[in-house]
């Protein structure tokens, strides 16, 4: 597992992006990195408060009830 986005590329031929817990995507790194890339663009797009929802229902989507 790495943060480190430049490493994965030059290391990986084959890259899961995990999100909030979950497998979000597998595949080739080339086409994984382009679509993370892109995530992060619109993300950043976002209002704070848009950002903060996001936040908030993906951890809330991950709770365990019991």
């Amino acid at each position: 597992m790495s943060h480190a986005l430049k490493q994965v590329e030059k290391l990986c031929d084959k890259t899961i992006w995990m999100h909030y817990g979950g497998v979000r995507e597998f595949g080739p790194t080339t086409e994984i990195m382009a679509h993370y890339k892109e995530f992060i663009r619109w993300f950043k797009k976002l209002s704070k408060k848009e950002q903060k929802n996001i936040k908030y229902n993906k951890k809330k989507s991950k709770r365990i009830l019991h």
